[in-house]
Formats: structure tokens, C-alpha cells, sequence
């Protein structure tokens, strides 16, 4: 199964925060690196139920507590799967294949 675009962002932006992937930095990662608004319900609960990312198990989700948080819920921490790397690995490739040999200056493709 193809990862679509916002899939390939969540997973990036997981891989590009190591340790610190959770909800905001996830939303602040991809608003950073694609200057595109991300609704913060749609970074805090990134497609964890897509049938692409849910069918490959491509994100786990780990609970940290905060330090001296008392009774507060921890932070929800999520890392990259072999599976998601793998599911990642494909998607960058097939776009690598239909990229090449396209020039990058594409006012000229037909209309």
C-alpha cells in the first residue's frame, strides 16, 4: 500500500525529531520544513486510524511522564517502525523513479 502526502510528512517529521516526536513538535516540524498549516487536532492525532499507517504499524506510540507531573497525563512520544521506514523507503523511491528525468522547470509541461 502508498503512503500519500501527509502520511510521508507525519513519518518524516517523526524520523527528523527522534526522541521529541510528539503531537506539537510533529505539527511544527511539517509547518517548518513544507510552509504548510497543519491543524493542531491533525498533528496531536496524526493518522494513527489511516488504514496506511494502522495497516503497516508504521508508528508507535510510547507514554512519557513529565518530570514532578504529579497526577498531569504524560506526553504521547512516537517513534518510526521497520515497517514505517520500509513503507517510507518505497514511497521516496517510486517518486524518485517518476521524477527522473523531468526537468525541474515544468511551466513548460503542456496544459
Amino acid at each position: 500500500m502508498s503512503l500519500g502526502e501527509f502520511e510521508q510528512l507525519l513519518l518524516l517529521a517523526i524520523v527528523h525529531l527522534d526522541a521529541q516526536a510528539y503531537g506539537v513538535t510533529i505539527r511544527q516540524e511539517i509547518e517548518t520544513r513544507t510552509d504548510r498549516e497543519v491543524a493542531i487536532r491533525r498533528a496531536c492525532t496524526p493518522h494513527w486510524n489511516s488504514p496506511r499507517t494502522q495497516g503497516l504499524r508504521a508508528i508507535v506510540d510510547v507514554q512519557s511522564q513529565p518530570p514532578n507531573a504529579g497526577d498531569a497525563p504524560g506526553a504521547w512520544y512516537f517513534r518510526l517502525t521497520a515497517a514505517g521506514g520500509a513503507a517510507l523507503r518505497r514511497s521516496h523511491d517510486r517518486l524518485a523513479r517518476m521524477w527522473k528525468g523531468v526537468q525541474p522547470d515544468l511551466r513548460k509541461a503542456r496544459s
